[in-house]
């Protein structure tokens, strides 16, 4: 089977092209740039590496046809540092045997993915994608890494929901396949995720399987034993996470410090707009906030504005560095609050 490459420019014009029989490496001898695009053709079962940087992975393409856009700016962070740079590229495209095309194997895996419409598979969508960032996009939960003791940029990629209750995930195969088994692999960036209970997989056949989950960092399986197009991920429980609700008192760095100091515990206002959790109008926490995430009110201390006195010094480190009790007080300890205050403005007076 005759399969071609062609590098095209953002109004398509073909600026390099190959063409060879069931077996094509062409070097790409060009800096990409924004709107460039690889198109390669030839059969539907293809095996394709079209930068270095990329692992191969199987793609369908039900026209014959796969469309790539070469993924720029902040899309460019769900790939490898190096990934499409340089002036020289080597794209290798393969016909697939029937053998490989019959063979048990993941479905799903696809590191060449694009977020958007595409007109080759498998793809994966979703109703959110944590603040519309790549790191979190819904492609990365098939592009065949599996990182997932960290979060963020490559190579901690992940699919992320933010506070969506309703939110759901689609892998669409392009065709029929026969699917034994459905795999997960939790991001078990632990303390800093939770982590799911419970969620359910609905099937193109318009069947569903509840899959229950455990905090773990090893895949998960679910037998499944369909022949479906698409497969959707969604009802997803969260687990109720211990600790914390075993948590006694929630203290920021510098009130920390301040406790370790006199003993006593607070939170001073300027480090506590940090957290995103203050009613400005009130300037209280910001308690409907608060209990929407679910986070326990007893943990939260009483709130301090900057210049209050925390408490005296302990006498166990007063004792140590050969000094008198003093008084500890509590200052702008957000960075840019005792940078503000600093400024030799006088009443007023505009500096900013």
């Amino acid at each position: 089977m005759s399969i071609s490459v062609a590098l095209k420019d953002a109004k398509g014009k073909v600026l390099q092209s190959g063409q060879a029989e069931g077996f094509l490496h062409l070097a790409v001898e060009r800096e990409y740039v924004p709107g460039d695009c690889l198109e390669v053709t030839g059969g539907r079962h293809l095996m394709v590496q079209l930068d270095s940087s990329l692992t191969e992975g199987e793609v369908y393409a039900p026209n014959g046809c796969m469309t790539y856009r070469i993924p720029f700016g902040p899309e460019r962070t769900a790939y490898p540092p190096h990934a499409f740079e340089g002036e020289r590229h080597v794209v290798r495209v393969r016909e697939m045997t029937e053998d490989e095309v019959l063979s048990l194997r993941p479905v799903s895996r696809n590191p060449h993915d694009l977020r958007g419409n595409t007109d080759f598979y498998p793809h994966a969508t979703a109703n959110v994608e944590t603040r519309g960032e790549a790191d979190f996009a819904a492609r990365n939960i098939i592009d065949g890494l599996y990182t997932n003791h960290g979060h963020g940029p490559w190579p901690y990629g992940s699919w992320g929901i933010g506070t969506k209750q309703d939110a759901a995930l689609t892998v669409d195969f392009g065709r029929e396949v026969h699917i034994d088994s459905v795999r997960v692999l939790l991001r078990a960036d632990f303390p800093h995720d939770s982590w799911w209970e419970r969620c359910v997989f609905v099937f193109s056949d318009g069947t569903q399987e509840t899959m229950h989950l455990v905090k773990s960092d090893a895949f998960q399986t679910l037998a499944v034993g369909k022949t479906v197009s698409w497969i959707r991920l969604e009802q997803m429980k969260k687990a109720d996470d211990p600790t914390l609700g075993i948590a006694e008192t929630l203290l920021f760095m510098p009130d920390l410090l301040a406790y370790f100091l006199t003993g006593e515990k607070a939170t001073e206002y300027t480090i506590a707009s940090t957290s995103q959790l203050i009613d400005p109008h009130t300037r209280d926490w910001a308690w409907n906030v608060i209990d929407t995430f679910g986070l326990p009110r007893k943990i939260f201390t009483k709130l301090q504005p900057a210049g209050t006195v925390r408490g005296m010094l302990l006498k166990d480190i007063a004792d140590e560095v050969g000094m008198e009790p003093v008084p500890v007080i509590a200052i702008g300890s957000h960075d840019t609050a005792s940078a503000v205050a600093a400024v030799p403005a006088r009443e007023g007076e505009s500096f900013a």
